[in-house]
């Protein structure tokens, strides 16, 4: 088990997650195990900005293949 650790998530090289540990607070506890995923739309999405869309598809196939 992971303690006192922080992990960043990286996608082409860019942060777009970080996991730490959950603080004691009420605040917190009372949010604890409870996930709204509707304020994360567009989380990330500045890190399609300077990929062409359609290289990268045709290299992700590529790879496939």
């Amino acid at each position: 088990m992971l303690t006192d650790e922080e992990i960043t998530i990286e996608r082409s090289g860019k942060e777009v997650a970080k996991l730490t540990k959950v603080g004691t607070s009420a605040e917190n506890s009372r949010k604890q195990g409870k996930l709204d995923f509707r304020k994360s739309k567009g989380l990330g999405k500045e890190i399609w900005m300077d990929v062409n869309i359609e290289e990268y598809i045709k290299q992700e196939r590529t790879e496939w293949s």
